[in-house]
């Protein structure tokens, strides 16, 4: 089956990675679009890669981005951003005092509420799509291939995450 925005003329098929891929990146724009409607206007797309499964509370910026893959610098100014805007604050680590850890805010627990819910809502309109059957045949396919190929998050951790996750 071949879609209109995928063609076949000049490229090969698209490859599982470009597929998952492109999904996530539909997923993230519709998560988005939910995030505005519920009142979250100051955010931009970019801001949104923080707000994630498993959540960020808790973490130094260090460890968020060497999970992430990016630089020190551009999570602190991702960091720094949020926080102006009321997300989240950096606190001193209790165990190290050099240490800063994010923590989020009322706000920013509610940011993520609101992911989660808007998630799920979009979980249940792929599954309406394609059938909750292949829907759900879909979610444990990815949760066994992540847990043969040694993701960076367990696989419990991921299995622990229901059925939608925020991301």
């Amino acid at each position: 089956m071949e879609s209109s925005t995928i063609t076949t003329e000049t490229h090969p098929p698209p490859t599982a990675g470009a597929l998952l891929r492109l999904a996530w990146l539909e997923f993230r724009a519709r998560l988005f679009d939910r995030v505005q409607e519920a009142g979250y206007t100051d955010l931009l797309p970019m801001h949104l890669i923080l707000f994630r499964y498993p959540t960020i509370d808790g973490l130094r910026p260090g460890q968020l981005a060497e999970q992430m893959g990016i630089s020190k610098q551009a999570i602190n100014d991702l960091l720094r951003q949020l926080e102006a805007l009321g997300y989240l604050e950096r606190k001193r680590d209790p165990s190290d005092g050099r240490a800063r850890l994010i923590v989020l805010t009322p706000r920013g627990q509610g940011l993520m509420d609101v992911l989660y819910q808007a998630a799920g809502e979009i979980a249940a309109e792929w599954a309406s799509i394609v059938g909750q059957e292949r829907y759900d045949a879909l979610r444990e396919t990815l949760l066994e291939i992540l847990a043969a190929t040694g993701t960076r998050k367990s696989p419990a951790a991921v299995q622990a995450s229901g059925p939608n996750g925020a991301d």
